[in-house]
């Protein structure tokens, strides 16, 4: 399900989407995993959505 792309793609992709379409959860772990699967699937009950997964090693916290 998951694929690699190009920087130059994944830069395209966030230019061309207007901001307020864009949401994301910084540092997301196993704790707060259920959180962020329930509004997911609000999103994915009306509207199908890109997702775009980071691994960290360490916690950034940096948008």
């Amino acid at each position: 399900m998951l694929k690699k792309t190009s920087r130059y793609k994944l830069n395209k992709l966030i230019s061309e989407t207007p901001a307020e379409n864009i949401q994301f959860a910084l540092d997301v772990s196993n704790k707060s995993l259920n959180q962020v699967q329930t509004e997911l699937k609000k999103i994915a009950a009306t509207d199908s959505f890109t997702l775009i997964v980071i691994p960290n090693k360490s916690q950034r916290g940096v948008l």
